[in-house]
């Protein structure tokens, strides 16, 4: 976390993909779907880029980004949701999920794809 927090590009790419599951799992729980939830688990990550040098306590990581996620969520479904969700997205949220055992692995593998290519660009870009 704190070599995060210093700016280590590969500390950063393991904390997304150690965490990823768990915000797209707060994003499922709240029946966000694809489109949304990969806007809120983007403002998520800002949020947690805005505030890692705050958190003191490493075991509480997990918790902190639970909450900014759920917050998130709230935050979108009051002010209306931005996309529609499909019948099978409707029916995996209600069959617990509907994924295959690796696409959790996958996503995570590309959020932290998406955060190396990321720490590349120039601040400017960012």
């Amino acid at each position: 976390m704190q070599a995060a927090a210093a700016g280590d590009a590969r500390a950063w790419d393991d904390l997304v993909e150690r965490f990823s599951p768990l915000v797209w799992s707060v994003c499922r729980n709240h029946r966000i779907y694809d489109e949304d939830a990969a806007d809120v688990i983007q403002v998520t990550w800002l949020r947690l880029v805005e505030n890692l040098g705050r958190i003191r306590d490493p075991q509480r990581l997990p918790g902190w980004i639970a909450t900014t996620c759920r917050r998130e969520c709230l935050a979108l479904l009051k002010r209306g949701r931005s996309s529609v969700a499909t019948d099978k997205e409707r029916m995996e949220v209600l069959l617990g999920g509907g994924t295959s055992a690796d696409e959790p692995l996958l996503t995570a593998d590309e959020h932290a794809a998406l955060w190396r290519a990321f720490g590349r660009l120039s601040n400017w870009c960012r």
